[in-house]
């Protein structure tokens, strides 16, 4: 799909495409991305405002980038569970069995269960780091 289709749409739907927001991933996946060196220079508003490139973003918490590793995201997560077992870690002298799972069930496997069938592919390493 093409920003000319993409604007058209959101024209007709009625909804304003903020340039300043809006940026450019060009997925190459692991084989083509030593091969090519694509800088894609991308307009809209009608050719008026250049969109910028980024290596990486993120799209309904997933982060993607031009790979698709996913190896950023992993280490998001594992930030991120990280800090949330150190405080389970911290509380478990006070709580009994039962409510500690809770706490696991509630804040902590929702993270792993998060977009995991799309992100399980990254590479072993980065999976060992996580379980």
């Amino acid at each position: 799909m093409s920003l000319g289709e993409i604007e058209s749409w959101a024209n007709a739907n009625k909804l304003l495409l903020n340039e300043k927001k809006t940026k450019v991933l060009t997925i190459t996946g692991k084989r083509l991305a030593s091969k090519t060196s694509v800088n894609l220079s991308v307009k809209a508003g009608n050719g008026a405002i250049a969109l910028d490139n980024v290596p990486s973003a993120t799209l309904l918490g997933l982060d993607l980038d031009s790979e698709l590793s996913f190896d950023g995201h992993v280490e998001k997560i594992c930030k991120k569970v990280a800090s949330r077992i150190a405080i389970l870690r911290k509380i478990r002298s006070f709580l009994p069995l039962a409510q500690r799972k809770q706490i696991y069930d509630a804040l902590i496997q929702p993270i792993f269960n998060y977009g995991s069938a799309v992100w399980s592919v990254c590479n072993n390493e980065s999976l060992y780091r996580i379980f």
